[in-house]
């Protein structure tokens, strides 16, 4: 498993004690940084007051201008095609699936209830700064913000890290082999993100500044969607989620039937 990334298989437990499952602090301290609330939240406001000030605004032209200037064979139909991995329309009913699953698994509501009002979180964010900023695609005008258009901060990139990081972070918690193969899924998330950049990039459909804030802005709330998961979700029996030097994860495992007591102490 990579460095810096959870291992939920936690020790051995003595006979007789329930088992723990153990989330460790990550080894890497530019992950544990990349993770703190403040840091993703100083990036955002940093990205976007560079965007309104213009300091950021040569670094989208580059990027812009270099995406016209190399070009491969065209593969825009299928990087067309490919761009649905970032809609709504095709990613939420596989969170939705996921998510009843869940419920299913724990026999509670709670886990709906985060995962819908991360879903309102994220669309009245990204939407409510899209609707304000009017900032055209590399396609219609310049850089700048305050003209037209809805494309500051990018939904696809926002929807990307927050979807199917909560899927992966699904997988993590209430199954035995999302536990297993933890390092993997967190490596698909970030993969899948940067192809999605690219893709926009690629396409002209978007700003490299577009793509950074939506991505932030879908990280910090997919972080707080968990910490309300692993908040509010008490359990009725004594089986626990410790975690290690992680605040943001600190409370309590799901009740029995969830998927985290794979294993049981024998009687």
């Amino acid at each position: 498993m990579p460095a810096g990334l959870p291992d939920a298989a936690g020790p051995a437990q003595p006979a007789g004690q329930p088992h723990r499952m153990t989330i460790r602090r990550p080894r890497s301290r530019l992950l544990a940084f990349l993770i703190d609330s403040r840091a993703l939240i100083a990036a955002g406001i940093l990205v976007f007051f560079g965007v309104d000030s213009g300091l950021l605004l040569p670094l989208d032209t580059w990027v812009a201008s270099s995406n016209m200037r190399v070009r491969f064979p065209d593969p825009r139909p299928v990087l067309s095609v490919l761009d649905h991995m970032g809609q709504r329309g095709m990613i939420l009913p596989v969170l939705a699936a996921a998510t009843a699953l869940v419920v299913w698994r724990r026999r509670r509501w709670w886990p709906a209830l985060v995962v819908s009002g991360g879903v309102l979180a994220i669309n009245v964010i990204v939407g409510g700064i899209k609707l304000t900023t009017h900032r055209p695609s590399p396609r219609e005008g310049g850089p700048a913000l305050w003209q037209f258009g809805d494309l500051f901060p990018s939904g696809h990139a926002a929807n990307v890290v927050f979807v199917y990081g909560l899927l992966a972070w699904l997988l993590i918690r209430d199954t035995r082999h999302g536990r297993r193969y933890a390092g993997w899924l967190v490596a698909a998330v970030i993969g899948s993100t940067l192809f999605m950049g690219f893709i926009s990039i690629y396409r002209a459909t978007h700003w490299f500044t577009d793509l950074l804030l939506g991505a932030i802005i879908g990280g910090l709330v997919l972080k707080w969607t968990i910490i309300a998961d692993v908040r509010g979700d008490r359990p009725h029996d004594h089986d626990h989620l410790q975690v290690e030097g992680m605040s943001w994860l600190r409370r309590r495992s799901p009740p029995t039937g969830s998927g985290l007591n794979d294993r049981r102490a024998p009687a």
